[in-house]
């Protein structure tokens, strides 16, 4: 399917308000933004990336997206099924960080044409980012302590609450790193692939990092994977969409992607 792109200005005001269009209920649809800073280009390969879509019934989905692997400046992904239940006009946005830094801000609408076919599917706000899923950690962890002891009465119970709370959020997320077996990737193939994970009690919330190996070579300047993200996150499931591709001229074997996914425990 080719990916729709619209190209977007973080600076506001700078350009009228693109949309992306797609129909209700579509799922799995490829689409791209395109981000400039004043005009120029804005290479976003070292910053965090967020989605946020506010539906007509007031309910909103995030995600962390992709910035692609070649064109620096493009934002990718796939739509997922709480982004699409409802048609309508969607102001959406999508957040570019560098930690706590927010670098900018690309505003655009996502228009969802009305399908008849698209029944039972119950629109609800779907909470994807990291960010988010740190506060309602800190959430959880505050009313723990809450109903542990009473309210601080002193800078010390102040400062011990805040140590706590951070224990605690850090002791409910993990990262773990697991190695899909790809096998052999022959001379030439650009390959879309899938595999599923599954971690009992915990909900993933992103991919962190991942590197690629191949059995006897150190250096695999020409084989690569691009585009892996969470395609699925579900209680106890993720499964990983991404695309393998070997512009060599030797077949390589064994090849295995070390994946390093987060988790939140339920």
């Amino acid at each position: 399917m080719t990916r729709q792109t619209i190209t977007v200005d973080i600076v506001p005001g700078k350009d009228p308000v693109k949309r992306l269009n797609m129909t209700q209920g579509d799922i799995g649809r490829s689409l791209g933004v395109y981000i400039k800073q004043n005009g120029t280009p804005l290479d976003c390969s070292a910053y965090t990336v967020e989605l946020y879509v506010l539906k007509p019934d007031g309910n909103y989905f995030s995600s962390l997206v992709t910035v692609d692997a070649t064109e620096h400046n493009l934002i990718t992904w796939n739509t997922a099924q709480q982004e699409t239940p409802l048609f309508g006009e969607c102001a959406a946005q999508i957040r570019i960080r560098q930690g706590t830094n927010n670098i900018g801000t690309a505003e655009f609408v996502e228009y969802i044409e009305k399908s008849p076919n698209q029944i039972g599917i119950e629109s609800v706000t779907d909470v994807e980012t990291i960010e988010q899923y740190v506060a309602m950690a800190g959430e959880k962890a505050l009313e723990s302590s809450v109903n542990a002891q009473s309210a601080a009465s002193s800078a010390q119970d102040a400062e011990e609450t805040l140590e706590n709370i951070a224990s605690a959020i850090l002791s409910n997320t993990l990262v773990e790193t697991f190695n899909i077996s790809i096998g052999t990737v022959a001379a030439g193939i650009k390959k879309r692939r899938t595999a599923t994970i599954n971690k009992s009690g915990f909900r993933p919330i992103g991919i962190v990092g991942f590197y690629i190996s191949a059995s006897g070579q150190d250096y695999l300047t020409l084989l690569s994977v691009r585009d892996a993200y969470l395609s699925v996150r579900e209680s106890g499931k993720a499964i990983v969409t991404y695309t393998v591709m070997n512009d060599d001229s030797i077949d390589y074997r064994n090849v295995v992607l070390h994946t390093d996914l987060l988790w939140i425990k339920e």
